[in-house]
């Protein structure tokens, strides 16, 4: 008699030879119950039977499952950075601005105009801008800039373009659309062009890239003028290019600065009225996050009376006041963290958030 038994990946037989029925049945009995007992601790079967022989069981191929861990994008974006009054904030900012993008890997800064927010200072603004801590982003080529309102007060905007000869794109008109890794887009958008033929060969350019990109990839518009905002300056001319061709056509995040706070609305859907930037209508489903980042160092606003809350608990709204810091956008595929980065270190504020497929789909 043969018994068997697979242990170990092995085939293990004992052969017995029949004595006698007594010392058979005590063999067998003993075999049988040393055999269950060394299967079960090991998880094998015992068979009655087979080939006089051993041979491996050998396992199936494993193929290993290698976990390529997602790799994050970063923007940290502001404005409204140099004025007289202020050289030393601005320089903190840029040194926290600096600091960040060194330590952080796939990083830009995006400056959202006013730059120079105080023209008094004509062309020195832009040469202590070059000098101070923000002109080693821009030679290392980590800054994408918007003009403001104050720079076109600098020699129309001359020593700004001079500056930055790479903000104006292909138009030469202060606008450009940049990729940053491979699910996000930034709109960088000129606020500050006036009614006429140029302001409409950029709402014809976004149209064209919002078509081009909104169904791969997430959008942020980068501007000067908030669309909305719980300071004294949300502009109209600004809202008509969110309300009429970013929210239409997909956009998911809007930076701007001009007013000196820090504003988050979440949720946006543009009202009716696009020159009613206090009627907005709630949709957690498709509506824009809304940031206002006019904390670059100049001067900001104290107290509640330029930064009360507009918009209320609805829209999640942030508003900090009387504080110098920087938006900090991490980016992922289909979403993204947000934080307020004060020069010190410390976090103001943070969220999360998704960004969302075309609305008009």
């Amino acid at each position: 008699m043969i018994l068997t038994t697979v242990l170990g990946g092995y085939t293990i037989e004992y052969r017995t030879s029949l004595n006698s029925q007594e010392d058979n049945v005590a063999k067998i009995r003993f075999w049988l119950n040393a055999l269950a007992i060394a299967s079960a601790l090991a998880g094998a079967q015992v068979v009655m039977g087979g080939q006089e022989k051993v041979q491996p069981i050998l396992p199936p191929p494993v193929t290993p499952r290698v976990v390529v861990p997602e790799i994050p994008y970063t923007l940290v974006m502001v404005g409204d950075i140099v004025s007289r009054s202020s050289l030393d904030r601005a320089e903190q900012v840029g040194r926290s601005v600096a600091w960040i993008i060194e330590r952080t890997p796939n990083s830009m800064a995006v400056l959202q105009g006013d730059i120079c927010n105080d023209e008094s200072l004509g062309d020195e603004c832009y040469d202590w801008f070059a000098r101070s801590s923000w002109g080693q982003l821009l030679r290392d080529g980590k800054l994408i800039t918007v003009p403001g309102n104050h720079d076109y007060l600098v020699n129309s905007a001359r020593t700004y373009f001079r500056l930055f000869p790479n903000s104006p794109g292909k138009t030469g008109l202060g606008y450009q659309g940049i990729d940053h890794g491979p699910h996000w887009r930034i709109e960088a958008l000129n606020s500050e062009l006036p009614e006429g033929p140029e302001r409409q060969e950029q709402i014809r350019w976004l149209r064209s890239e919002m078509r081009e990109h909104h169904q791969s990839k997430c959008l942020i518009a980068a501007m000067h003028r908030p669309p909305y905002s719980s300071g004294r300056f949300a502009s109209p001319r600004a809202r008509l290019l969110t309300s009429g061709e970013f929210f239409p056509l997909g956009g998911d995040i809007v930076s701007a600065s001009h007013d000196h706070l820090f504003d988050s609305i979440q949720w946006v859907r543009p009202g009716d009225d696009p020159k009613d930037d206090l009627v907005i209508k709630l949709d957690k489903s498709k509506g824009m996050h809304v940031f206002v980042v006019g904390t670059g160092g100049s001067d900001p606003y104290h107290g509640l009376a330029l930064g009360k809350p507009r918009y209320g608990d609805a829209h999640n709204e942030v508003v900090i006041t009387q504080q110098s810091g920087v938006l900090r956008l991490t980016l992922w595929k289909g979403r993204y963290d947000w934080e307020f980065v004060q020069p010190n270190g410390s976090v103001g504020a943070q969220g999360t958030g998704v960004c969302h497929d075309n609305p008009t789909n």
